[in-house]
């Protein structure tokens, strides 16, 4: 016999620990596997799709004229104002 529980929980303000390693489509997910395996690397990485700022910006860009013609640049490196 197989008993199905569904509850909320709240976890406010309170952490789950000691996630161990998915194994089932629908695990949950610890901290590690997100960072290897999710988005877009810290260190560089490969867009395969659209990227949606949802009205936020870029910045940090270099204000040097850009290096390809595929480069974001700085709106400081191409203003004549």
């Amino acid at each position: 016999m197989i008993i199905i529980i569904i509850i909320i929980i709240n976890m406010s303000r309170n952490t789950l620990t000691n996630v161990s390693n998915l194994i089932e489509d629908h695990d949950a997910a610890n901290k590690v596997y997100v960072d290897e395996n999710a988005g877009v690397s810290k260190n560089g990485d490969t867009m395969l799709g659209n990227l949606d700022m949802n009205g936020y910006r870029l910045t940090g860009l270099s204000s040097n004229l850009p290096e390809t013609g595929g480069d974001a640049v700085s709106w400081s490196c191409c203003s004549t104002g």
